[in-house]
């Protein structure tokens, strides 16, 4: 549950042990849901503070998961919602990367939205060969 307490801390809210599951790991989908809100609210120094938070600390799950590469994927889009949803995620997503193009994070996320509509244009991904 450390892993809770280094991502509460730095959104200013109480570790989630009640947080419902994704995966087999408690507390996935809620943060998720959360760090997709704060880019939503183009809370982009928050999300930088929790970037650089999640690099330093190497933070999981309780079930092992890494916590950075679910921030990375739900602010790519990969969060389960809706496609309008989906697409205003990644509008935001591709606001921040335009408004700091020195942020890791935020570059990061843009070449994963990147990626993804290039497999979606090809019509697969690797793995589906």
């Amino acid at each position: 549950m450390l892993g809770a307490w280094i991502v509460a801390a730095t959104v200013g809210a109480a570790p989630l042990a009640t947080a419902p599951t994704l995966f087999g790991g408690p507390g996935v989908a809620q943060f998720t849901l959360r760090w997709s809100d704060m880019l939503l609210g183009d809370r982009f120094d928050e999300l930088e503070k929790t970037a650089a938070l999640l690099r330093r600390s190497h933070a999981t799950f309780p079930n092992g998961q890494d916590q950075l590469w679910w921030f990375y994927d739900a602010l790519a889009g990969g969060v389960p919602v809706t496609k309008e949803v989906k697409a205003q995620i990644k509008e935001h997503a591709l606001k921040w990367a335009a408004e700091r193009p020195s942020s890791v994070a935020a570059q990061i996320v843009r070449a994963r939205i990147l990626s993804d509509q290039a497999w979606a244009m090809r019509g697969s991904r690797p793995e589906e060969g």
